[in-house]
């Protein structure tokens, strides 16, 4: 019986299911590059730091930069929303 539940969904959303899982999976990309470039940048700046060669305000600077990016990087999902409504 359960099985069977599971099965059934609004006929509204039939047609939905091939583009909900690529826009998923469009969207665990995008949040597995803003990972990486966030915690890239940020051991850079470590290692620079240590070194001497980084101040703290190129960090901030470089941390407010990749915060930008990141945001941008993410808004690049929501084209892909309005393609596929319409």
């Amino acid at each position: 019986m359960a099985a069977d539940r599971s099965r059934q969904c609004h006929p509204a959303l039939e047609g939905l299911w091939p583009w909900l899982i690529a826009h998923s999976r469009r969207t665990v990309a995008i949040i597995r590059q803003n990972i990486a470039l966030s915690l890239a940048v940020k051991f850079i700046f470590v290692v620079l730091a240590f070194s001497g060669h980084a101040s703290l305000w190129t960090a901030i600077a470089a941390d407010m930069g990749v915060s930008l990016l990141v945001i941008f990087n993410g808004l690049r999902l929501l084209n892909s929303t309005s393609q596929a409504r319409a």
